[in-house]
């Protein structure tokens, strides 16, 4: 169970979706199961995994926007209800900051707005802060005072963040934030992010598909694969020492953008029992029947495997089919 000294943790969490059908036949969606997930004050924490495997389901049951079917969440220890929304300690910023910002507002308008709504402040103390935020941030004035629809798209992701600050919460949410960017951009904000982690003692949870990005930001990584948590621990170990099959697979497709994993695409339902991998993994065995438990492999490393440790031909040369996941 998560200790209530943590920021935000989910106790043995899971979300499940009915599948449409005939009333006799219909099915459940095991979206994220049995997930224990804790956020330390000041950590920076990653969740990674291709599309489907419940990275953002459980972020939105993170902030309330989602119901656990199983579990419950915890800020600071204590249970987090539906519809829970506390701006002043969690902010999300989202991989489109176009269609997250009001395309009739500046960012100093919004800015401005949410100091107005959150903060009993002055126009001239409201002032102040904006034009802190937006030196936080590198956001000119001139295009500070410009609507979305002028910017570009890493000008709109500064824009986006500044937002999410000017509330002054203790952790940030960041669903994809860099992903859309170009790589130029994308390193700049990878790099801002870092700097007010370290200016302002900030929270992170970053939800991403890509590797050399959370391996520049996070302490620790959490990998998902249709909904189950197969490994965790320090950044470094996972990536530099991965103990489970699928995490090998997804470091191997890190150089080269839009490269799928290995073998057959994984059913929209996957088997209740055994290894939710068993059907990709090229280690499978009769052992793979039963469901492993998330066990220590090292240093605050835990992996969901059977055959830790084991491996084939390097991840590196694995046989892989064009497709964008």
């Amino acid at each position: 169970m998560p200790s209530s000294s943590e920021l935000l943790a989910a106790d043995c969490v899971s979300r499940t979706y009915p599948i449409p059908g005939r009333r006799r036949e219909r099915r459940l969606v095991h979206a994220v199961r049995d997930v224990d997930l804790a956020i330390a004050r000041g950590s920076a924490v990653g969740l990674v995994g291709e599309s489907g495997s419940g990275k953002t389901t459980l972020a939105r049951m993170l902030i309330g926007l989602e119901t656990p079917t199983a579990g419950r969440v915890l800020l600071r220890g204590e249970p987090v209800g539906r519809g829970w929304v506390r701006a002043s300690e969690v902010q999300m910023v989202f991989q489109d900051p176009y269609t997250s910002l009001d395309p009739r507002q500046s960012a100093v308008e919004t800015l401005d707005e949410v100091q107005r709504v959150r903060f009993d402040r002055t126009a001239a103390e409201r002032g102040r802060r904006t034009a802190e935020l937006l030196e936080a941030v590198g956001l000119g004035r001139q295009e500070a005072e410009a609507l979305p629809g002028a910017l570009s798209g890493g000008q709109r992701q500064r824009a986006a963040i500044a937002r999410a600050l000017a509330v002054e919460p203790e952790l940030l949410i960041l669903d994809e934030a860099v992903s859309a960017l170009d790589v130029s951009v994308q390193g700049q904000i990878v790099n801002l992010l870092n700097d007010l982690r370290s200016e302002l003692s900030l929270t992170y949870l970053l939800i991403s598909h890509d590797l050399a990005v959370v391996r520049q930001m996070v302490d620790t990584v959490v990998v998902m694969y249709r909904g189950r948590v197969v490994e965790q621990g320090p950044i470094d170990a996972v990536l530099d020492r991965p103990q489970h099959p699928y995490t090998r697979r997804l470091r191997a497709a890190v150089p080269e953008a839009g490269k799928a994993l290995g073998g057959r695409m994984a059913p929209a339902e996957p088997r209740n029992e055994g290894c939710v991998f068993h059907h990709r993994c090229e280690l499978a065995g009769a052992d793979c029947d039963r469901e492993p438990a998330l066990a220590p492999v090292g240093p605050n490393h835990l992996a969901r495997c059977w055959r830790t440790g084991e491996r084939t031909a390097p991840a590196e040369h694995q046989p892989t089919r064009s497709h964008t996941t």
